[in-house]
């Protein structure tokens, strides 16, 4: 099976991806807990680690992000909880492939000034992994269906990443 994806170069402003990171609260890496999301249901507005990422905070969605995805996308579709997730990597620190429990997911870069941490694609045939090269304010969506995800190490600096959960109306009833 072939990678599947679609480039939405520009997806959010520089502006907007601004705005988001300066509306978090900063991580405190003394304190995060460390959460099993397949257990427990992480709270708003509050740093974790995880098993594949190192640290994720998740917000409500923004209308400002709710818009640029009803312009993306041509057919019915909702956010998973109605929310978006920002993963944080520094230095050493990536992201082993993986799919996520949505249809498709969005992955939109939201800040600049690392090095290393790039995105990849792996499909699941024969393994392979296509590097994906984002620059601020571009995204890639995909299916989860065919396609592993994962991020490489980053080399220098701080990798910010906004990732959205997308299910289709049509086939709510087939993943209930």
């Amino acid at each position: 099976m072939a990678i599947s994806y679609k480039m939405l170069p520009n997806f959010l402003s520089a502006d907007i991806c601004d705005k988001i990171l300066e509306n978090i609260p900063p991580p405190n890496y003394d304190t995060m807990p460390s959460i099993d999301r397949s257990v427990d249901l992480p709270p708003l507005n509050t740093w974790y680690r995880m098993e594949k990422v190192p640290f994720r905070i998740e917000l409500d969605l923004s209308d400002e992000v709710r818009q640029k995805l009803n312009e993306a996308i041509d057919e019915d579709f909702s956010v998973a909880l109605d929310r978006m997730y920002i993963t944080q990597y520094g230095v050493g620190e990536g992201c082993e492939p993986h799919t996520d429990p949505a249809h498709h997911t969005i992955i939109v870069q939201i800040n600049d000034g690392f090095t290393g941490g790039v995105f990849t694609l792996d499909d699941k045939g024969p393994y392979h992994r296509y590097p994906i090269e984002l620059n601020k304010g571009d995204a890639v969506i995909f299916s989860n269906t065919w396609n592993l995800h994962g991020v490489k190490p980053v080399e220098s600096g701080v990798r910010q990443a906004l990732a959205i959960w997308i299910n289709y109306d049509k086939y709510k009833y087939e993943t209930e």
